[in-house]
């Protein structure tokens, strides 16, 4: 079995942590050049994502997010398509995912953190693009914000005031912004799959920020997953034709006037996750999207396992986990199909 490895770094967006990707195909094409289609996923992948990025003058939809309250902005279709579903995932998840959270994340500094880092082709037999170290959180200046300043956010984000005609897309007031950022990894790993795929690779591994993907031809991809805490590995769980995210809430995307902000934001009341009512470590989710498991690991930070859980059970086809503190000690919650029931050194909560 030939296997070609191409690793890279992408632009670290926001709230989709993105650290990087990770593309490997275990059943390279008859009569096609591996490693050129792996290159052109890799130059897919940075169109895509400069396209979908909160900000920047190339995104699409930093272009919408500038007309609002004036004029709509046009989309590709693939990119009107991806909007017009994403609408669906508030309802979905009681409101834990909105892509019109933008002015909450542009609140808290979040739509600004990314730069992009280059890769270098090392141009040897296995072919691939190494990155080097992710940056570390960066310290932005400015206050922590005021309630006040909450407020105001908050309204513009619970505006709801989109409208849609023919790939162009209004936002009602000014100040209003979409973010796809906390979806971002998902739909990037999507879009890999679906580009490898229509050249003809087949035995696909890929990793997007923290979604995992594979393809269901060939050996099962297994996959350790790790408490973020002490790095300790819980356990490991098979991927085959299923995508797997995670969401980690203990690692900071950035801090303010010295204070830590997680990398996602609650767009139900502005702030940031992590919180001590909820106490939730980590949370992961199966699904047969790296979108849909991507929104439902959020979903799980965000309403931790008492509300989260009950919640995925109405989502067919979807599990999730999650690693959370009860009395100071960490506990752990799965949802009944979840591959991993009992990891090693933490009751599960009932």
């Amino acid at each position: 079995m030939t296997r070609v490895l191409i690793l890279l770094l992408l632009p670290l967006l926001a709230l989709a942590a993105m650290d990087g990707w990770e593309l490997t195909v275990q059943n390279p094409a008859a009569g096609r050049d591996c490693a050129g289609d792996l290159l052109a996923a890799d130059a897919m992948l940075r169109r895509n994502a400069a396209a979908l990025a909160s900000t920047g003058a190339g995104s699409e939809i930093a272009g919408v997010n500038r007309l609002a309250g004036d004029r709509s902005g046009r989309l590709s279709r693939a990119n009107y398509e991806l909007i017009l579903r994403c609408l669906a995932w508030k309802d979905q998840t009681k409101g834990a995912v909105d892509l019109l959270a933008g002015p909450l994340n542009r609140l808290w500094g979040l739509s600004e953190v990314g730069e992009a880092l280059q890769g270098q082709l090392a141009g040897d037999s296995s072919c691939q693009l190494r990155s080097g170290p992710a940056a570390a959180s960066p310290a932005l200046p400015g206050p922590w914000p005021s309630p006040a300043a909450l407020d105001s956010a908050l309204a513009l984000a619970r505006d709801g005031g989109a409208y849609f005609v023919d790939l162009g897309v209004l936002l009602r007031s000014p100040g209003m912004a979409i973010d796809l950022d906390p979806l971002l990894d998902g739909v990037l790993a999507d879009r890999a799959a679906d580009s490898l795929r229509a050249l003809g690779q087949t035995g696909l591994r890929l990793r997007v920020g923290k979604v995992w993907r594979d393809d269901g031809i060939g050996k099962p991809w297994e996959l350790p997953l790790v408490d973020p805490l002490t790095r300790g590995e819980l356990g490991r769980v098979e991927l085959a034709g299923r995508s797997l995210a995670l969401a980690d809430l203990t690692t900071p995307a950035l801090t303010l006037e010295g204070r830590p902000v997680a990398e996602l934001v609650d767009p139900r009341s502005g702030l940031p996750a992590g919180g001590a009512d909820v106490g939730v470590t980590a949370a992961w989710a199966l699904a047969d999207s790296g979108e849909k498991a991507r929104a439902w690991a959020n979903t799980l930070a965000l309403l931790g396992p008492e509300e989260g859980l009950p919640l995925l059970a109405t989502a067919p086809g979807v599990e999730g986990a999650v690693l959370f503190s009860r009395e100071g000690r960490p506990a752990w919650r799965a949802s009944a199909g979840f591959p991993l029931q009992s990891p090693r050194g933490i009751p599960a909560a009932r």
